[in-house]
């Protein structure tokens, strides 16, 4: 009896001591993941599957929490923000349930950065105060720090400099407080990038230097990231000298870190570089490199995105698949049970009622199959058609950026009309995001179409008021986007040369449908137009006349020294 006591204590206490190291082989999987993940996403993302998948076995709630969080992570970098935002949200959930409230800083320091990177800045700020919270309570003041780091670089993307610059001081205190070299370094590394979009450019280079002086010693990806703002920093300050051997010595750590993002923009940067040393031929080879590895990046992006819709294919496959098989074994013990409760009943009675049951049974499940197969196709194309707006607007905005980039030098002519295509491109690119935010794909509603040009108008001028009106109609997203950039178009004029010297701007837009189709009508109570017409002003009205006649109708224009107003008739608006 004893030995059987003290054998299963033995068990007991065997088991206890697995457990214990199980646990900790799971935090240690959890833990290397942001170690990881700049060096190889692919070795930190099996990690933390096998984290997760040994969390559900033991039942340890900590484990699986922190592993589902990062697993979202890994989705925001793939480019799957809907199933990277429901990753991280069921991880909260879970840890939640614990007092682990420094992973639940970390992961909702990780959400804000999932709204960063979708251009929700203020749900981006609010899950970074969460985090700041929950960094309080775990006595954890370090990541408090990098969490307001992340409120200022969202505060600077919402044009709140004032906000942005105070933010980093604090998080650079908390720094200093704490002797954090990591926190200090990207403090300044952020107070010199809000100096460089201020085109103070000697400021800038004082903080990037403190930024290297405190960065880390090993930490590759934030040495990169300071000497591509040094050498952008030094070719501002006409010093190509130092600008060069910068963005050389960037270049080579992040080609050596296997950082060919970053290496991109390197070789973009020297491409420029060697033009304004009019050394032309390598200009062309900088700018050939970068080109080369931005393609073959996007079609690395390109193929993972394909194999992940192919996965999720298969998986329905197999899952239709089953189901049949277990659709078929069910009517076999439905034949079964039936032959034995109704065997008193006459043979022929039976197989009668029998052939009449199964002819409707398989009659109602062929058009139940057929009606969920086609619901998951209807599914599928929305979603890949959101998953193609979104991409739209993405893309847009990212031209757009290009496009601003690409302005620095430029005389300002050629500055305004290519702001003009930056705010047509702005226009397109508000529509597809409305369309990826609403079930309907293929189509806008007129009204809301009106309600985005109406905030666009505040957004021209602070003080501007729009008054609009519209049909509540659904209209083909062809024609809202020419009716959208038309109106733009329209708008943009009228702030640029209108209202020098009127103090309560207003703009009337309006469609109005008659027997003949659709009529827009717009006005402004601004001087008139400019009689002398320059070369903007041309640019524009070609561009007006060309949404016109896609459009189906002629733009009539009446001028006046008491405000500007237009009549356009359009045959081709399709309803639906």
């Amino acid at each position: 009896m004893i030995r059987h006591l003290i054998f299963i204590l033995f068990v007991i206490s065997f088991n206890r001591s697995i457990f214990s190291q199980t646990k900790a082989q799971i935090d240690k999987l959890n833990t290397q993941f942001f170690e990881l993940y700049d060096s190889d996403i692919d070795l930190a993302f099996e990690n933390v599957k096998k984290a997760l998948q040994y969390s559900k076995k033991i039942g340890y709630t900590k484990g699986k929490g922190a592993a589902l969080y990062r697993i979202g992570v890994v989705h925001d970098i793939k480019l799957r923000p809907d199933s990277a935002k429901i990753y991280i949200l069921d991880g909260i959930s879970i840890l939640k349930t614990t007092k682990e409230y420094a992973e639940l800083g970390d992961a909702y320091n990780n959400l804000g950065a999932h709204y960063y990177y979708q251009f929700d800045y203020n749900n981006a700020i609010s899950a970074h105060e969460k985090a700041i919270d929950f960094y309080s309570k775990s006595n954890e003041p370090g990541g408090a720090s990098r969490a307001l780091n992340n409120i200022g670089i969202c505060y600077k993307n919402l044009n709140q400099k004032d906000k942005a610059l105070l933010t980093y001081k604090k998080s650079l205190d908390l720094g200093v407080k704490l002797k954090d070299s990591m926190t200090i370094s990207i403090a300044y590394a952020s107070i010199s990038g809000l100096y460089i979009e201020d085109k103070k450019f000697n400021e800038a280079l004082e903080y990037n230097l403190l930024s290297e002086k405190n960065a880390p010693f090993g930490d590759n990806y934030t040495r990169i990231t300071i000497l591509f703002s040094r050498g952008e920093i030094f070719m501002n300050l006409g010093d190509l000298k130092n600008s060069e051997s910068a963005l050389k010595e960037g270049m080579k750590l992040a080609s050596t870190s296997g950082n060919y993002e970053r290496l991109q923009y390197f070789y973009k940067s020297m491409s420029e570089l060697k033009r304004r040393q009019n050394k032309f031929n390598e200009a062309f080879l900088f700018i050939n490199k970068y080109d080369s590895l931005r393609d073959k990046m996007y079609d690395k992006d390109r193929n993972e995105f394909m194999a992940f819709y192919e996965k999720k294919f298969d998986l329905t496959q197999k899952q239709l698949e089953n189901t049949n098989e277990k659709l078929k074994r069910k009517d076999s013990q439905v034949k079964l049970a039936k032959s034995k409760r109704n065997l008193w009943i006459a043979v022929l009675v039976i197989f009668i009622l029998l052939c009449l049951f199964l002819f409707m049974f398989y009659a109602l499940n062929e058009r139940r199959k057929k009606i969920e197969l086609d619901k998951k196709h209807i599914e599928e194309v929305n979603l890949l058609s959101k998953e193609l707006h979104h991409r739209i607007k993405n893309n847009l905005q990212f031209v757009s950026s290009l496009l601003s980039i690409e302005t620095r030098g430029l005389d300002a002519e050629t500055i305004e009309r290519i702001d003009r295509v930056i705010d047509a491109m702005q226009v397109m690119s508000t529509i597809h995001q409305t369309l990826y935010s609403f079930s309907e794909w293929d189509k806008i509603n007129l009204k809301n179409l009106f309600d985005l040009l109406s905030n666009q108008g505040e957004k021209l001028k602070k003080d501007l008021v729009c008054e609009f009106s519209t049909p509540d109609i659904e209209i083909d997203i062809n024609t809202g986007v020419s009716i959208g950039l038309l109106l733009n178009e329209l708008m943009t004029n009228s702030v640029k040369h209108a209202f020098s010297f009127n103090e309560n701007p207003v703009i009337k837009a309006a469609i109005v449908q008659d027997a003949n189709g659709f009529t827009l009508f717009y006005s402004d109570n601004g001087s008139g137009q400019d009689s002398e017409t320059n070369s903007s002003v041309t640019f524009g009205s070609r561009f007006l006349n060309i949404l016109c006649k896609k459009l189906g109708g002629e733009l009539l224009i009446q001028d006046s020294p008491t405000g500007y107003s237009v009549k356009l008739h359009i045959t081709k608006i399709e309803t639906r």
